[in-house]
């Protein structure tokens, strides 16, 4: 069981502005790289379950595999995520599997996400800056974690919602019925 403890110390961010992606897409297929660029982004962050693999896979989602590869040929990528096996991996097996598997480091940073470090230890990992860095994932809570640090936002829809646990089923659904509540009251103004 994976509870993400960080999150519910960080739990006030998801009353705030700070869960609306800067881009909210279907898949990571539907981002315009160009665009991308024009704005000055040389670095992608990427969170793994559900965003490029579904939760408990290693292996690349093959319908994102294409652009995936793009992306990974074409900017500075690195891994950061909250996944049970990441975070307990103390000889850093699990994650040279996923290095090997997706050709993209993983970003050893204790992954205490939503926490300001998880994200700090991902750009002094990519030895980047948060205004040329994005982050992908399928969660507002990364959204809210690394918009305050000030890295470019992206939010996908989740790979498969089906293959998720139930604390990530969880997890979304709170943060979906919140984002839709601060909607509906900043639409009341």
């Amino acid at each position: 069981m994976n509870i993400n403890f960080e999150l519910f110390k960080n739990f006030y961010l998801l009353f705030s502005p700070y869960i609306f992606a800067d881009i909210e897409v279907d898949s990571i297929n539907s981002l315009n790289i160009s665009m991308l660029k024009r704005k000055g982004i040389k670095h992608f962050i990427f969170d793994l379950d559900s965003t490029i693999v579904r939760e408990g896979s290693i292996r690349l989602h093959s319908p994102i595999k294409k652009k995936f590869d793009a992306i990974r040929r074409g900017f500075s990528c690195c891994i950061l995520s909250n996944n049970e096996k990441v975070i307990h991996d103390k000889n850093g097996d699990y994650a040279k599997k996923i290095e090997m598997l997706l050709k993209v480091p993983v970003a050893r940073a204790g992954c205490h996400k939503p926490g300001k470090d998880a994200y700090r230890d991902a750009l002094r990992f990519l030895k980047s800056g948060p205004n040329e860095t994005a982050i992908v994932t399928d969660k507002r809570y990364d959204v809210a974690g690394a918009k305050r640090i000030g890295i470019f936002t992206i939010l996908v829809n989740p790979i498969d919602i089906n293959a998720e646990s139930f604390w990530g089923r969880l997890e979304r659904n709170i943060e979906n019925c919140l984002a839709a509540i601060i909607r509906l009251l900043d639409n009341r103004k």
